[in-house]
């Protein structure tokens, strides 16, 4: 039964309810895998509603990760050294992104060029930086994000990845609320063993994602919080949000329908 908490965990409810049907309204991802781009979309946790922030998200942090354009994978040359490539950064409105992956083979060995046919894995790190301004809100963030997909020589690609992040700053209400305010966000997030929707399947699943995130606004006391996402490859999600002091609430989400109190299969 769903318990009764305070106000910022009902909206990041909500929140999460929105990013997630976001997420899943349209089958996306092939059934086996020809372009090195569709790839790197897959395996960029940020692709997913939001969760490389997830904890700014689930608390109902009042700001949103800016979207920078990760580049084509034209932009990435391959280091022989380390045996990845290296894509060049891209800026845009003070947010740098830059972003490494690693291509593998069946046998784990790492290789020097894609192929549809032999590629069987992918492992990619991005480093997400810089300082968002807008409408007197000021924010400094950094979000490190590290994601494997594994199955790509079959219809059914699986991701696993972290995703840290760090967001501090003042935030201002606008024109009707010109006060600005301290606020700062640290999360954690960890995606595992999450099938991706494929056009055989819209919807994610099975797969967990667990969120550990601190926020804090103003003079309101720090806000901790801890989330778990269960995916179940069906259009219901079950998601548990606690807080210190409170037992945690526990909802069923329609991803076909965000605004719906509950999902039966």
């Amino acid at each position: 039964m769903p318990c009764e908490l305070h106000h910022p965990l009902r909206v990041a409810a909500l929140l999460l309810g929105a990013s997630l049907f976001a997420c899943s309204s349209e089958p996306t991802g092939p059934q086996s895998t020809s372009n090195l781009a569709e790839v790197l979309n897959e395996a960029s946790l940020s692709s997913l509603s939001g969760f490389s922030d997830i904890g700014a998200v689930l608390i109902a942090a009042p700001v949103m990760m800016p979207v920078v354009a990760s580049g084509s994978p034209s932009s990435c040359g391959y280091d022989a050294a380390s045996q990845r490539f290296v894509c060049a950064p891209v800026t845009s409105g003070g947010i740098t992104f830059t972003r490494a992956f690693t291509l593998y083979d069946a046998a784990g060995s790492a290789q020097s060029q894609f192929s549809p046919t032999s590629t069987a894995s992918l492992r990619t790190t991005s480093h997400l930086s810089g300082t968002v301004a807008s409408a007197g809100s000021t924010f400094t963030i950094d979000n490190v994000d590290e994601g494997t997909v594994s199955g790509l020589l079959t219809g059914r690609h699986v991701l696993n990845g972290t995703s840290t992040s760090t967001t501090a700053g003042t935030f201002s209400g606008g024109p009707r609320a010109p006060t600005s305010e301290a606020m700062s966000n640290v999360s954690v997030a960890k995606i595992e063993g999450l099938v991706l929707p494929s056009r055989a399947n819209k919807y994610p699943g099975p797969g967990t994602i667990t969120a550990d995130a601190t926020f804090s606004f103003g003079t309101l006391p720090a806000t901790t919080m801890h989330s778990v996402v269960q995916f179940t490859g069906t259009r219901c999600v079950t998601v548990s949000i606690a807080a210190p002091g409170s037992a945690p609430l526990i909802m069923s989400i329609d991803l076909s329908n965000p605004s719906a109190t509950s999902c039966r299969p």
